[in-house]
């Protein structure tokens, strides 16, 4: 194998493991807007508005990087972060 195929068989994973975490997230995401919304003031808007950020962030650099990979996986957990953390804003009582 050449390097340039290691590179880009490792691209695609990379890509794919930003879709599966963001996929394994859902479950939390269920429970903020659904099912136990009773628990949302156990949540830290602090922790998932950051990791919403780093997600951005990741999502720019790849974006001006036009690197395909950094682009899926950060772009799938901006979304997901961003819908826990609106989940938090919208539904607890306290940010804290």
């Amino acid at each position: 194998m050449t390097n340039s195929s290691v590179s880009k068989i490792f691209g695609v994973l990379y890509g794919l493991t930003g879709i599966l975490g963001a996929l394994t997230t859902i479950p939390q995401a269920i429970k903020i807007w659904n099912t136990h919304t009773q628990h949302i003031d156990g949540l830290s808007l602090i922790t998932w508005g950051s990791y919403f950020l780093l997600a951005s962030i990741g999502l720019i650099y790849g974006l001006i990087d036009k690197q395909w990979p950094l682009i899926i996986q950060n772009a799938a957990y901006t979304c997901i972060y961003f819908i826990v953390a609106l989940g938090i804003v919208l539904e607890t009582t306290s940010f804290w």
